[in-house]
Protein backbone atom coordinates (compact mmCIF):
# COMPACT_ATOMS: atom_id res chain seq x y z
CA UNK A 1 0.00 0.00 0.00
CA UNK A 2 1.26 3.43 -1.12
CA UNK A 3 0.36 6.04 1.51
CA UNK A 4 1.17 9.93 0.43
CA UNK A 5 1.88 13.20 3.40
CA UNK A 6 -0.77 14.89 4.07
CA UNK A 7 -0.30 18.45 5.89
CA UNK A 8 -1.60 18.95 9.01
CA UNK A 9 -4.67 21.51 9.47
CA UNK A 10 -5.12 23.13 13.19
CA UNK A 11 -8.40 24.77 12.54
CA UNK A 12 -10.23 26.66 15.44
CA UNK A 13 -12.94 25.30 17.12
CA UNK A 14 -16.53 25.82 15.70
CA UNK A 15 -18.82 24.44 13.08
CA UNK A 16 -17.90 24.38 9.22
CA UNK A 17 -19.54 23.84 6.33
CA UNK A 18 -17.90 21.56 4.25
CA UNK A 19 -17.79 18.65 1.49
CA UNK A 20 -16.78 15.02 1.36
CA UNK A 21 -14.47 15.33 -1.38
CA UNK A 22 -12.68 11.94 -1.34
CA UNK A 23 -13.35 8.73 0.77
CA UNK A 24 -11.13 5.58 0.53
CA UNK A 25 -10.54 2.65 1.97
CA UNK A 26 -7.51 1.64 3.85
CA UNK A 27 -6.60 -1.23 6.56
CA UNK A 28 -5.77 0.48 9.38
CA UNK A 29 -4.32 -1.09 12.56
CA UNK A 30 -7.56 -2.92 14.16
CA UNK A 31 -8.64 -3.34 10.95
CA UNK A 32 -10.78 -1.24 7.69
CA UNK A 33 -11.15 1.76 8.13
CA UNK A 34 -12.87 4.72 5.65
CA UNK A 35 -10.48 7.89 5.09
CA UNK A 36 -12.65 11.22 4.47
CA UNK A 37 -11.10 14.24 3.06
CA UNK A 38 -13.25 17.24 3.61
CA UNK A 39 -13.14 20.62 1.84
CA UNK A 40 -13.93 23.86 3.64
CA UNK A 41 -16.65 25.76 1.48
CA UNK A 42 -17.05 28.80 3.12
CA UNK A 43 -14.85 31.70 5.60
CA UNK A 44 -11.77 32.18 5.92
CA UNK A 45 -10.48 28.76 5.67
CA UNK A 46 -12.69 28.34 2.88
CA UNK A 47 -10.61 24.89 0.33
CA UNK A 48 -8.65 24.13 3.28
CA UNK A 49 -8.51 20.26 3.21
CA UNK A 50 -9.15 18.16 6.12
CA UNK A 51 -9.18 14.30 7.19
CA UNK A 52 -10.68 12.41 9.36
CA UNK A 53 -10.36 8.32 9.20
CA UNK A 54 -13.20 6.30 10.36
CA UNK A 55 -13.70 2.91 11.05
CA UNK A 56 -15.67 0.98 8.80
CA UNK A 57 -18.18 -0.12 10.75
CA UNK A 58 -21.29 2.11 11.15
CA UNK A 59 -23.48 2.06 13.80
CA UNK A 60 -26.07 4.45 14.99
CA UNK A 61 -24.14 6.10 17.71
CA UNK A 62 -20.44 6.12 16.56
CA UNK A 63 -18.99 8.75 14.60
CA UNK A 64 -19.64 6.72 10.86
CA UNK A 65 -23.19 6.89 11.73
CA UNK A 66 -23.30 10.56 13.09
CA UNK A 67 -22.11 11.55 9.43
CA UNK A 68 -24.17 9.07 7.96
CA UNK A 69 -26.86 10.28 9.74
CA UNK A 70 -26.30 14.00 8.53
CA UNK A 71 -25.90 13.11 5.00
CA UNK A 72 -28.82 11.17 4.67
CA UNK A 73 -31.09 11.80 7.98
CA UNK A 74 -30.82 8.78 9.85
CA UNK A 75 -29.07 5.18 9.93
CA UNK A 76 -30.67 2.46 7.81
CA UNK A 77 -29.34 -0.49 9.15
CA UNK A 78 -30.66 -2.80 6.69
CA UNK A 79 -28.94 -1.27 3.50
CA UNK A 80 -25.38 -1.23 2.70
CA UNK A 81 -24.04 1.59 1.73
CA UNK A 82 -21.64 2.49 -1.04
CA UNK A 83 -18.91 5.13 -0.10
CA UNK A 84 -19.60 6.46 -3.76
CA UNK A 85 -22.71 7.98 -2.62
CA UNK A 86 -21.45 10.51 -0.11
CA UNK A 87 -18.58 12.22 -2.29
CA UNK A 88 -19.52 16.11 -2.71
CA UNK A 89 -22.22 16.12 -0.65
CA UNK A 90 -22.01 18.78 1.85
CA UNK A 91 -22.17 18.34 5.88
CA UNK A 92 -21.12 20.65 8.94
CA UNK A 93 -18.39 19.58 11.01
CA UNK A 94 -17.80 20.11 14.71
CA UNK A 95 -14.47 20.96 15.36
CA UNK A 96 -13.13 20.83 19.23
CA UNK A 97 -9.89 21.12 20.11
CA UNK A 98 -7.94 17.71 21.60
CA UNK A 99 -4.41 17.67 23.43
CA UNK A 100 -2.21 15.34 22.95
CA UNK A 101 1.76 14.89 23.68
CA UNK A 102 2.51 16.91 20.29
CA UNK A 103 -0.24 19.81 21.33
CA UNK A 104 -3.25 20.97 21.24
CA UNK A 105 -4.94 20.15 17.93
CA UNK A 106 -8.43 20.44 15.99
CA UNK A 107 -10.36 17.36 15.72
CA UNK A 108 -13.49 16.92 14.14
CA UNK A 109 -15.95 15.32 16.56
CA UNK A 110 -19.33 15.44 15.10
CA UNK A 111 -21.47 15.86 11.66
CA UNK A 112 -24.59 17.53 11.44
CA UNK A 113 -26.64 18.16 8.51
CA UNK A 114 -26.15 20.89 6.13
CA UNK A 115 -29.01 22.69 5.01
CA UNK A 116 -28.78 26.04 2.73
CA UNK A 117 -29.87 28.22 5.47
CA UNK A 118 -26.87 27.48 7.77
CA UNK A 119 -23.98 29.33 8.50
CA UNK A 120 -21.56 27.90 10.68
CA UNK A 121 -20.47 28.96 14.17
CA UNK A 122 -17.84 29.39 15.68
CA UNK A 123 -16.79 30.02 19.16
Amino acid sequence: MKIKPTKSLNLPPGEYVARIITVESQEGNYGPVHMFTFMIERGEHKKAELQRMLPAKITDRNLYGKLITALFGSVDMEKEYDTDEFEFKPVILVIENRETKQGIFGRIVDFKPFKEKDEPKTT
